[in-house]
């Protein structure tokens, strides 16, 4: 994250991050519960629920922030390519 050179590519890092990583401490936290408690089928649709929930909130939330630091005129590196939105639409027939 720390070689990203503007806010959006710190956003992209972190969406895969928190993508990934809270699905997995949910997974972690289900095995030790398991291991712990024995297996119940309630506590996996529990979690099956909860990683679906982080896996779309978690990208919703990632395309939320990205355009708000886009539109908020946040820097963004010349490097970006290709920067879709800084294009015109373009127009249909």
């Amino acid at each position: 994250m720390l070689k990203a050179r503007d806010g959006l590519s710190r956003i992209n890092v972190l969406s895969a991050a928190t993508g990934l990583g809270l699905p997995l401490i949910v997974l972690g936290a289900f095995v030790e519960d398991v291991r712990t408690n024995g297996f119940t089928w309630l506590d996996l649709l529990k979690v099956v629920i909860a990683v679906l929930g982080f896996i779309i909130m978690s990208s919703v939330a990632s395309n939320n922030l990205g355009r708000a630091a886009y539109r908020s005129g946040a820097p963004v590196d010349p490097a970006t390519r290709p920067n879709e939105l800084a294009e015109e639409p373009h127009q249909g027939a």
